[in-house]
């Protein structure tokens, strides 16, 4: 099952970035070049994400929970104090 998810999504994938491309210059040519050249760049930049966390989690002084907790905000919807508004007193 997982072969045919990544190719279903690498086919979505190659869409997206062809009528991206397409869209935003007029060009299917240009859609076409990029919808070949975007995975290309963007598995590059996955592998290079992939090595830096990796030396983050052999490094880390802090536990990954105490990492998360540094932006609270952004993950639960709640200001630092605890309100449910970041306005709130």
């Amino acid at each position: 099952m997982t072969e045919l998810k990544t190719a279903t999504f690498a086919c979505i994938h190659f869409a997206v970035a062809f009528s991206v491309g397409w869209m935003v210059t007029g060009s299917p040519v240009i859609g076409g070049v990029l919808a070949v050249i975007e995975p290309m760049v963007n598995t590059v930049a996955f592998y290079l994400h992939e090595r830096v966390w990796q030396r983050v989690l052999t490094n880390r002084k802090l536990p990954l929970r105490g990492i998360i907790l540094l932006a609270p905000p952004l993950l639960t919807g709640r200001a630092a104090n605890g309100s449910a508004s970041p306005d709130a007193p």
